[in-house]
């Protein structure tokens, strides 16, 4: 066999291994979850690079930042060699590059003499890196203009990038612009529902201020009558000790009960990500029930917990699952005050569902949910008070999905409504 057939016949292998490399990462990035993206590029990288006998391969990118400013996101260099430039060196050491990846144009040098005379800051900064060859592909989604740009390169020696290998490289950014757009397009809706959360414990929090401030004025107003008992006994001559003793303790438990009632108002209130701990759910719905507690007597409204011995310990967001329960439990008592019940109640249950789950039910003595509503209640914008905004289930919802649960309404029944959630429990290690 000729030196030209076994050139061919070496290109029509790589040719073999590189499509069968191509539809293996296709099928992997089709579903591949979010905090998984910049791992499988690298690791695709690292593939592509072994399979064509490439040096390096680099994924530059510049979302959200200036256009000048190239951020090296993702790299496979295993050769080492100088450090590749700063964002702020790539304008200046490899200007003619930089304008047409910019420009959403590609380049393909077999060997660094195919360079055109404008690009020789280029090429010294090339061979100041040791790189003999290289290809560079503008990152695009949607056909809108780039948003990085991914390059392969060879230190050991020139290669010459056929037509076809080209055609594949460009496919092979094109998946890897993709996955990185769903990246950051899950960043953004889980902000956006961090946002909309915290829209939503301020609303609720204003709907339940007057429970929180006679939450507040009992222990404030015991403070302060212990404090003027204490006055009355110090203009006496020897004023009794054991009572001021007693009179001290008692201000300090009642001034414990108003900062966690301030506690609980701050950890609502602040702007968070979703933070998994190990929670006991008993303790969760007890304290939404002291927050909720003052707002339901004042309305002649009954909260009752059933919460049997033995409901096991949830791994959950404490603040963004009480918030959840406040939203139910609002709306219950919103559709109580509708209904004019002759029996307002609103009633917590929690139960164990199956091996890994705890569900949780908030039914109420209101009207119910209309037939025709029920398939719309979670659908956002849409609700059935003259003054709501159609957000609370909605935001609930998204809440318990980020935690791994399902939130629903139940069928209609003979009264009042009844929505449920699950939530994962915290499993024993080494349990299955």
């Amino acid at each position: 066999m000729s030196s030209r057939e076994d050139n061919l016949q070496s290109e029509f292998d790589e040719h073999l291994r590189f499509e069968a490399l191509l539809i293996d990462l296709s099928a992997r990035f089709v579903n591949v979850p979010a905090d998984q993206v910049d791992s499988e590029i690298e690791d695709a990288q690292r593939r592509i690079c072994e399979c064509l006998r490439l040096d390096s391969s680099l994924l530059w990118q510049w979302r959200n930042m200036p256009l000048e400013r190239f951020r090296l996101t993702h790299m496979h260099r295993p050769l080492g060699g100088p450090p590749a430039p700063g964002p702020t060196e790539v304008q200046a050491t490899f200007p003619w590059a930089y304008e047409q990846l910019l420009a959403g144009r590609m380049y393909v040098n077999s060997s660094l003499d195919d360079l055109p005379p404008e690009a020789a800051c280029d090429l010294a900064s090339f061979r100041r890196h040791g790189v003999k060859s290289n290809v560079g592909i503008p990152l695009t989604v949607g056909g809108g203009p780039p948003v990085g740009a991914l390059t392969f390169n060879t230190m050991r020696a020139q290669r010459t990038w056929t037509e076809p290998i080209v055609q594949r490289l460009q496919l092979v950014a094109q998946i890897f612009a993709n996955a990185l757009a769903r990246k950051y397009a899950a960043a953004d809706a889980r902000l956006h529902l961090r946002e909309l959360a915290h829209l939503n414990r301020v609303a609720t929090m204003g709907v339940l201020a007057t429970s929180f401030a006679h939450e507040l004025n009992q222990p404030l107003g015991a403070i302060l009558r212990n404090a003027e008992a204490a006055e009355l006994l110090l203009q006496d001559a020897a004023p009794d000790l054991q009572e001021l003793r007693a009179i001290v303790a008692d201000i300090k438990r009642d001034d414990e009960r108003a900062s966690g009632v301030i506690d609980r108002l701050r950890a609502l209130l602040r702007q968070r990500s979703i933070e998994l701990e190990l929670v006991d759910l008993v303790r969760l719905v007890t304290d939404v029930v002291s927050l909720a507690h003052s707002a339901a007597a004042a309305r002649g409204i009954r909260i009752e917990g059933d919460m049997p011995a033995g409901i096991p310990t949830v791994r959950c967001d404490r603040v963004h699952v009480q918030q959840v329960l406040l939203n139910l439990i609002t709306n219950g008592m919103d559709a109580i005050d509708e209904a004019a019940s002759d029996d307002p109640r609103v009633i917590i249950r929690a139960r164990p569902a199956g091996h890994h789950q705890v569900e949780v039910s908030v039914s109420d003595t209101g009207p119910g949910i209309a037939p025709e509503a029920l398939p719309k209640v979670f659908d956002p914008f849409f609700t059935t008070k003259a003054s709501g905004m159609g957000m609370g289930l909605a935001i609930s919802r998204s809440l318990i999905e980020a935690h791994g649960g399902r939130l629903w309404a139940g069928e209609r029944v003979a009264r009042g409504a009844t929505f449920h959630f699950t939530l994962p429990i915290s499993t024993p290690k080494g349990s299955a």
